[in-house]
């Protein structure tokens, strides 16, 4: 059977060259070390206008045909050389508010110089931490954060506690990697603290907002004047989490 697959703010690398990415593949495969299958193909539109600042992307796919599957996006230009993102399984959290590795790198760009010393904006392989170790951080994030605002939230909700988690993700990144910066006073930690506790804050009210006068939590169940469906489970997410060199 068929499985719709939806891949979120997917950023194409920066090309300084001046030749914008013109296409977008879509390789599946049994492992993530593959061999990959093409299952779709996407024409970019608009053009990058700046391919030194390409804009982020959204791409829906209904051609995924395996379970727990890896994904990657291969990016072409006009000459047809390639550049493709780390794959990701679609195993999804069902609570949909886990953020991407460049959404934490965010809040912390000035953390992201590779051992080049260049600045990528986000974490890969080159960076400290690497984007495997942000990717390990993110589940137990979304736990506390889901230990406060509970497991299950409005969908319009999904995107502020994303953005939660990626704070503090973050926090824990500074606390993690550089604790002695943190305890000198040279961490941006406090700033990143004062910042989670107001959004959290934000986050409760709205999600307390979700309850009808009734009682009925929104974010567990729907009205009594509402249809509710429980199967089946909503489309996969994948969220961008990285940025490669080129």
């Amino acid at each position: 059977m068929a499985v719709v697959l939806t891949f979120r703010k997917y950023v194409p690398p920066p090309r300084f060259d001046g030749h914008p990415w013109v296409s977008a593949r879509i390789d599946e495969s049994d492992g993530s070390a593959g061999p990959w299958n093409q299952i779709d193909s996407i024409t970019l539109s608009p053009v990058d206008t700046d391919p030194a600042d390409p804009i982020e992307r959204d791409f829906t796919t209904d051609n995924a045909t395996i379970d727990a599957g890896w994904y990657r996006i291969v990016w072409i230009d006009a000459s047809a050389a390639e550049a493709a993102t780390d794959p990701l399984q679609n195993v999804q959290d069902t609570r949909g508010f886990a953020p991407s590795v460049s959404e934490v790198a965010k809040y912390l760009y000035s953390r992201t110089h590779d051992t080049f010393g260049k600045r990528t904006g986000t974490f890969n392989a080159n960076t400290t931490p690497t984007d495997d170790e942000v990717l390990s951080l993110i589940p137990d994030m979304v736990n506390r954060v889901a230990d406060v605002i509970g497991d299950t939230i409005p969908p319009q909700l999904w995107d502020d506690a994303a953005g939660i988690v990626a704070l503090r993700t973050a926090m824990q990144i500074e606390l993690d990697f550089f604790p002695d910066q943190v305890n000198t006073g040279r961490s941006i930690y406090p700033q990143l603290e004062k910042l989670f506790e107001m959004d959290m804050a934000s986050l409760q009210a709205a999600v307390a907002a979700t309850k009808t006068a009734g009682g009925v939590d929104v974010a567990g169940a729907a009205p009594a004047t509402m249809p509710s469906y429980g199967f089946p489970p909503p489309d996969i997410v994948f969220e961008d989490a990285w940025l490669p060199d080129v």
